[in-house]
């Protein structure tokens, strides 16, 4: 999905969106403040986008105005939907009602803090969780958007592939470090979890690119350390190359390359571009700093959780060979990057 706010103007609202399908006619939900949900297809013909090629017909473009929500000038709260995905792809709210800031926190977990997140989340208008999922045209609509003045977007999307629009867009960078093989850990049980869980299995669609790893984690027995080591050293290659120090091929490596010893310099030059890099054994004086810098209280009482037996599966973990190879990277990466978090709080 790729789409484009052409402008707010008071009265109306201008913009497009090409579907995944491109037969599809896209379908939009508008929410104002006032008015019950409206909703209604492409009433745009965009024949600029038909001959790109972007879509069959070229009817994916829309106007909102006094034919759909009268008096729209005066609406101060209006929410634009694509109906397919779920995904706002603009948002107009009061002056003061959210901060001016467009934010992008980057967390290589497995299992996102919620509470966190939603701390942070109650001061931007628009939010887009685990971004990484989706898919390429769709994070680069969002976070190229001219529509968006406060939005707030989360996860661990390669940085390479969207460094650019991250800086043309002014988006201030944080990122949050955890010690790699506390997040193995806590990632297998999570897959475990997912496989083994009847309720869990409708979400189990939103990481089919980790299959091999479920498969693989499914198996394990967590009680055994003689175990484990038996099923590390025989690991198959498509779960190996997903364990393969997943923040350094974030942080200093393209979507298609494997990773490599080198790339731990790239992703800490990457890094130093941030506006604020903190570590999880530190996690309060990362929120303070970043309550410092957005000028604003919004982490203040955080706290961290996770799974149960996590702290016991990453001591089984910690010494086993293969495993420290397969993280190899990723724990010089996170080593370099707490040692100079420890010299910025002496400082």
């Amino acid at each position: 999905m790729n789409f484009c706010i052409d402008g707010d103007f008071g009265t109306r609202i201008n913009g497009w969106l090409t579907p995944d399908n491109p037969s599809i006619r896209p379908r939009f939900i508008v929410e104002a403040e006032g008015f019950d949900p409206i909703e209604f297809d492409a009433n745009v013909l965009r024949s600029d986008l038909f001959d790109l090629g972007w879509h069959s017909t070229g009817q994916v473009g829309f106007e909102i105005d006094d034919n759909l929500i009268p008096d729209i000038d005066n609406v101060s709260d209006i929410r634009v939907t694509d109906a397919h995905t779920g995904i706002t792809i603009y948002r107009r709210f009061p002056p003061g009602a959210f901060r001016q800031l467009k934010l992008v926190l980057y967390d290589c977990s497995a299992m996102p803090q919620w509470r966190m997140l939603r701390q942070i989340a109650g001061s931007f208008g628009l939010v887009y969780n685990s971004i990484d999922r989706l898919p390429l045209e769709t994070t680069l609509a969002l976070l190229w958007s001219n529509g968006s003045r406060s939005s707030f977007v989360n996860g661990s999307p390669n940085f390479l592939r969207y460094a650019d629009a991250i800086r043309t867009r002014e988006f201030m960078s944080v990122a949050l470090l955890r010690p790699p093989v506390e997040e193995l850990a806590e990632r297998l049980l999570f897959l475990r979890m997912i496989a083994s869980s009847p309720s869990l299995q409708n979400i189990r669609s939103l990481f089919s690119h980790f299959e091999p790893l479920i498969t693989f984690a499914s198996a394990l027995d967590i009680t055994n350390r003689k175990s484990l080591i038996s099923s590390f050293r025989s690991i198959d290659s498509r779960a190996r190359v997903l364990m393969r120090s997943p923040m350094t091929h974030t942080f200093g490596a393209e979507v298609t390359d494997s990773v490599e010893p080198k790339q731990v310099s790239f992703a800490l030059d990457n890094l130093s571009t941030f506006n604020l890099v903190g570590t999880r054994s530190r996690f309060g004086e990362f929120c303070a700093i970043f309550d410092g810098l957005i000028g604003d209280r919004l982490l203040h009482g955080a706290s961290l959780s996770q799974l149960p037996g996590v702290e016991d599966l990453t001591s089984k973990l910690t010494d086993i060979g293969p495993v420290i190879d397969l993280l190899e990277e990723d724990l010089n990466l996170y080593a370099y990057v707490e040692e100079a978090v420890q010299h910025r709080e002496v400082a």
